[in-house]
């Protein structure tokens, strides 16, 4: 009867809409990523016949010489067609053909090499331990060498068949799976013991027969129950596609067979497989569940446990993702809150820890790890209460009536800036900036020898146009037939491409100028989403309980029946577009500032913005300067835009969890992955977001600069972004009323 009220009370009001939404998003953002791997009708069906083929001819080595003889013919087929003048291939079905038989012949092989790949891992234990410093007893290298070979052993005379990985990698590699998993873990641990903090109703159960121990247990099991079928729903749906499109193995195929899953140390079907991945996916979100259950229910809900759980979270996808792989990294990199839901790692593939000169196995500590900390989390809850610690305490009520005077204005500054310690965020915020500020103020810099070139030598340019610019640019090529190094080329060739564009731009006024230094004020990316981020996370904090004092303390009634009630609403929507404006002013103009002071050649503003090839489509001839001026008016204007979004989401989602939830979907967490999909270096995560999730993503560049999407967003969007949210305005203003 109990679980049955608590899981009713889980699934109150907009919850049970919010997990559906995620599924629906996670499920929309499968299809989208596997769309490009999606095979037509036409090649699965000539894939499938060719597979037929090779395994009518009985052995391995049979069908993979079945396979190159056909595939030999075709390319002789071809070769002679080109020769003759003809289409290199014929029809297209015999390219379909071929590039099936390629990679089938691809899954042939590694197939094939499976055996060799079992025997090479005893000779090269044995070759290794003839080394003095891999042959010493008691070693970590010793222990992992013979441990190793021991785990493998039972894999020697395994019967493998070729198998397609397109479909089981991919599924693999889609970590948006896991973020959306656990923003709906997050909207579910706040929701029993989070809601019970915020209403003072733990004291009273604290205070029932069966409100201790029991009452705990039975709450920590449904939010864990509950967490765990949404992932099974989650990560069900995504095998189901990924079979339906792109297509999986045989469910009784052993998993060897897929080069990806060789490393795998036991006997496994790829339908064992997937049920391993099911269970190991719903078991670290459950872990990561009870893990925050036991944060909100110590700090009862409140944003000291958004804190701690956001400290959490970022300090464990930092060690995740940084961190190298080595023996003792891979301690840290993997069994923190976020690497244990890397199933590709401690599943498919054989890993051993360095624990005091020991190999573990990755697996095993995984398994302890969630073990440990889901019984830690629990007797967490049951041993310890709720936190009632108040660093900072409330004045006396006579000294807070004076200080907030009579105007309706002063009484809800008053009660933002103090009842919902709003100045504590704003404070920590200015420290962040300050630090930041100060930071970029002493950072001297490191500049690549292109860039380093590319000042020297753009210093004959500055100001140049028409003839002038001509002959400095074939004095600098003379002068190039002595360069050598390889950052003095590169730096020639941008400024040759930098001058062609002036002279072919034909636009009055036109003159070459250090772009190097203008790029980064105008098309930064990294440092303009960074400052979005902080901007983003302060505002959150800020107007998160804007709505929430007069909920829970039941005064909205009392407040509307007055007569400015009105005024009450408009003055908390100027106070939330202050907040913007002011936090955004906080963030850029100090920027401003130091970039100025640090390029003191940038203060000549005059020429027209078309010299920066960024806007060699700008349709009106304004001045660089005026760009200035109105990309720091455009981030002042964007904060209140994104003031007045957080303002309609406190008074729509007034539960903490929910309004924190919709924001960290809709901006922090596309602002977060717009930063990991800008940078430098790839891997498969960077890949998937750069090229799957940042197109879908370009709104939040909108907010956050506004040249560098110039192109990107049209003005049309922008009129109709600001008419949905002045409808919505005029919504929530008559809600209120």
């Amino acid at each position: 009867m109990l679980v049955r009220y608590e899981l009713r009370k889980l699934m109150s009001g907009k919850v049970k809409w919010l997990l559906l939404l995620f599924l629906a998003i996670n499920g929309a953002a499968y299809y989208i990523y596997l769309i490009p791997a999606i095979p037509s009708p036409e090649y699965r069906e000539v894939y499938e016949e060719v597979h037929r083929r090779a395994e009518q001819a009985g052995e391995r080595q049979a069908g993979l010489a079945v396979i190159q003889e056909e595939r030999l013919i075709l390319e002789q087929k071809a070769e002679a067609a080109a020769e003759a003048g003809e289409e290199f291939w014929l029809n297209e079905e015999e390219r379909l053909r071929y590039e099936a038989l390629q990679i089938v012949e691809e899954e042939y092989r590694d197939a094939d090499n499976f055996d060799a790949f079992i025997e090479q891992i005893d000779a090269r234990a044995e070759k290794l331990l003839e080394f003095p410093i891999f042959s010493k007893e008691g070693s970590y290298s010793y222990r992992n060498i013979i441990k190793t070979q021991k785990d493998f052993s039972g894999l020697k005379g395994l019967t493998v068949t070729p198998q397609s990985s397109a479909g089981l990698v991919k599924m693999q590699e889609f970590i948006l799976a896991d973020v959306f998993v656990l923003a709906g873990v997050c909207l579910l641990s706040f929701q029993l013991f989070g809601k019970d903090g915020r209403s003072g109703m733990q004291k009273l159960l604290q205070s029932s027969l069966r409100g201790r121990a029991y009452l705990k247990f039975v709450q920590l099991a449904t939010v864990s129950l509950s967490t765990a079928l949404y992932a099974c729903a989650t990560y069900g749906w995504n095998i189901f596609l990924t079979g339906e499109t792109v297509g999986l193995p045989p469910l009784g195929a052993e998993i060897h067979g897929i080069a990806d899953c060789r490393n795998v140390s036991f006997p496994c079907t790829v339908g064992l497989y997937l049920v391993l991945f099911m269970l190991w996916k719903m078991a670290a979100s459950v872990t990561i569940a009870l893990v925050f259950q036991a944060v909100i229910y110590r700090f009862n809900g409140g944003r000291a446990a958004w804190l701690v759980l956001g400290g959490a979270l970022g300090l464990s996808f930092s060690l995740w993702f940084y961190l190298p792989e080595n023996p003792v990294a891979k301690i840290f990199r993997y069994l923190n809150l976020i690497g244990i839901f890397d199933t590709a790692e401690f599943l498919g593939d054989y890993q051993n820890l360095n624990l005091l000169s020991y190999p573990v196995g990755l697996t095993l500590s995984g398994c302890v790890l969630m073990l440990v900390v889901g019984i830690g989390s629990c007797v967490s809850v049951a041993a310890f209460g709720p936190s009632s610690l108040k660093i900072f305490g409330y004045v006396s009520s006579r000294e807070s009536y004076r200080r907030r005077g009579t105007s309706i204005f002063r009484k809800e500054c008053d009660k933002y800036l103090r009842v919902q310690k709003t100045w504590v965020v704003f404070l920590i915020f200015t420290a962040v900036m300050l630090y930041r500020d100060v930071g970029e103020w002493q950072d001297a810099g490191l500049v690549m020898p292109s860039e380093y070139y590319y000042e020297q030598f753009s210093k004959d340019f500055i100001g140049k146009n028409g003839m002038e610019l001509e002959q400095a640019l074939e004095r600098l090529e003379e002068q190039s037939l002595i360069f050598m190094d390889g950052g003095q080329f590169a730096a020639l060739d941008r400024i040759r491409i930098q001058a062609q564009y002036i002279l072919e731009s034909g636009k009055e006024g036109t003159v070459y100028i250090n772009e190097r230094v203008w790029n980064r004020f105008f098309f930064d990316k990294d440092k303009e989403l960074m400052h979005f981020l902080i901007f983003l996370l302060a505002t959150v904090f800020s107007l998160g309980g804007l709505f929430q004092h007069e909920s829970a303390s039941r005064m909205g009634v009392l407040i509307h029946s007055t007569a400015n009630s009105r005024k009450v609403y408009w003055y908390k929507f100027l106070i939330a577009c202050l907040t913007g404006a002011a936090l955004q002013a906080v963030i850029w103009l100090p920027s401003c500032f130091i970039f100025f002071w640090r390029n003191p050649e940038a203060l000549n503003m005059g020429m027209p913005a078309w010299s920066l090839s960024g806007f060699r489509e700008f349709p009106t001839d304004w001045t660089v300067g005026t760009l200035v001026g109105l990309t720091v008016l455009q981030r002042i204007a964007a904060g209140i835009a994104v003031a007045v979004i957080f303002f309609l989401f406190a008074q729509i989602f007034l539960s903490t969890v929910q309004f924190f939830s919709g924001t960290v979907l809709l901006f922090i967490l596309p602002n977060v992955v717009l930063m990991i999909a800008n940078m430098d270096y790839i891997n498969p995560l960077i890949s998937l977001l750069r090229y799957h999730a940042e197109p879908l993503l370009k709104y939040i560049y909108a907010f956050s600069s506004w040249p560098s999407v110039y192109h990107e967003i049209s003005e049309a969007a922008c009129v109709l972004a600001a008419a949905v949210v002045g409808a919505a305005l005029w919504v929530g203003h008559r809600k209120w009323k």
